[in-house]
């Protein structure tokens, strides 16, 4: 480990040993989130550090967490408060007043902002008694830093149960807002979600924030979806322009059970989607999808991985990106098939579309497959807006701008369509029409695209 990363980690050790509220706030949990949880984590961030390494660092190769590892942001345990209502929350994320609503303020659960409808929805707040033990135990504090730290500072958080045999009637709507307030702050969201045996539910995760401020959102989100369970969840990326984001969520099947996600990601200077999906038994299914945006020198990674560890088992991952300017984008998409994992099914796909020569895409699907009797394809593509596309459109008096308008909207729409909420599904719309104009084509056959699929049989 570097001079700077030993730095980096005793200044974090030395925060979690000098303030006070921190340990007053230890002496009021019981067992379930004990000192050990975090103290292993924290452990583990003295070891590992963040992931700045540029050699030897596949996962991040493409992903500079510099400017993160660098920043010297500010952390409060406190209780935020800043004047906040549903209707300025409203204003910056999909929100609906007949959804379950969770509302996390600077990572901090906010209970005047929060509601719930359904019944059989059992919420709790992470420092509060009795939270699930399981907590932890999905998320991997060795997976890399930024999970490792993000344990070792949960301060507080939500803890969702969709009860046995019970299918939500309404949306549960997550939001993580980021006021970022006075020095730049770093917050850190943790969310664990619970599916009992035969029950269902829509989840919408949304991260946003009320300024242009710098901030830094490390957030963790565990979920279990258990056997014969059925789970649509949706993740909203629509933070500062000038801020950094890096999410990790962890999913575990069961039998039969079912995990369909679509992530809509835009805004921040980097932001990284880093998603884990273990299939651990027989007839476990899994969509992964995905839309995401860059302009300026925005920088979005889309980091997928999926583990067949059964048979008969499904998935699916499939992005799109549209890049503009001197962005950035990433997207890794691993799928291991275990020897144990016949008759199982896995496709990937990401396709791109370049808007100027400055963008550029790294995309790498790749697939590890060690059984013999399975079913599997990859592929990426990325490309400018087809001329003979443009030139028909300007035939037929359509100027240029409406004409690109037309096209992008076409290319993103294949993701948004997927959208089983229809209210989310909406909004999303609504809002890809509003920010078209920052998206205008700059001319043709232009951008970069690096990598390509890579399979090991």
């Amino acid at each position: 480990m570097s001079n700077k990363e030993t730095s980096l980690t005793s200044k974090y050790a030395r925060y979690l040993n000098q303030h006070s509220e921190f340990s007053d706030w230890l002496s009021t949990v019981d067992n379930s989130l004990d000192n050990s949880l975090r103290s292993n984590a924290m452990n583990e961030f003295r070891e590992s550090g963040f992931p700045t390494a540029l050699r030897g660092n596949e996962a991040w190769k493409f992903t500079n967490v510099n400017p993160i590892a660098n920043h010297d942001f500010d952390f409060d345990f406190k209780q935020n408060h800043t004047a906040l209502s549903s209707k300025m929350i409203s204003e910056v994320s999909p929100y609906s007043d007949e959804w379950n609503t969770i509302t996390l303020v600077n990572g901090i659960y906010n209970k005047a902002l929060s509601r719930t409808h359904d019944t059989g929805i059992v919420i709790k707040t992470l420092g509060s008694k009795n939270t699930n033990c399981s907590l932890g135990t999905h998320a991997d504090v060795k997976a890399n830093g930024f999970v490792a730290i993000n344990t070792a500072f949960i301060n507080d958080g939500a803890e969702i149960l969709v009860s046995k045999d019970y299918e939500a009637a309404a949306p549960i709507n997550i939001v993580h807002i980021s006021t970022g307030e006075s020095a730049p702050r770093v917050t850190y969201p943790r969310i664990l979600i619970i599916l009992e045996s035969n029950s269902s539910a829509s989840i919408i995760e949304s991260y946003v924030s009320i300024n242009s401020d710098s901030q830094f959102t490390n957030a963790v989100t565990e979920i279990s979806v258990g056997e014969g369970s059925q789970l649509n969840h949706y993740r909203y990326l629509q933070e500062s322009p000038s801020g950094f984001h890096i999410g990790s969520t962890v999913v575990d099947q069961n039998a039969d059970s079912s995990f369909n996600t679509v992530s809509y990601s835009k805004g921040s200077k980097v932001g990284r989607n880093d998603l884990l999906v273990r299939l651990n038994q027989a007839g476990a299914r899994c969509d992964i999808r995905g839309l995401y945006f860059t302009e300026g020198d925005h920088h979005i990674d889309n980091h997928i991985n999926v583990d067949h560890a059964a048979p008969h088992t499904y998935s699916n991952q499939y992005f799109k990106g549209i890049l503009a300017d001197a962005s950035r984008a990433v997207f890794s998409g691993r799928t291991l098939i275990r020897q144990i994992a016949q008759k199982s099914e896995a496709f990937q796909g990401d396709k791109n579309l370049l808007l100027s020569e400055g963008a550029r895409v790294n995309t790498k699907p790749s697939l590890e497959i060690y059984a013999d009797d399975i079913q599997a394809a990859h592929g990426a593509t990325a490309g400018a807006i087809p001329d003979d596309q443009i030139m028909y459109m300007l035939a037929r008096g359509l100027d240029m701008e409406t004409a690109t308008s037309f096209l992008i909207q076409g290319f993103a729409n294949e993701i948004i369509d997927s959208i089983k909420l229809d209210e989310f599904q909406k909004y999303l719309l609504n809002y890809f029409d509003t920010s078209l104009p920052k998206f205008r084509f700059q001319g043709f056959g232009r951008g970069k695209v690096y990598g390509g699929p890579v399979e090991r049989v």
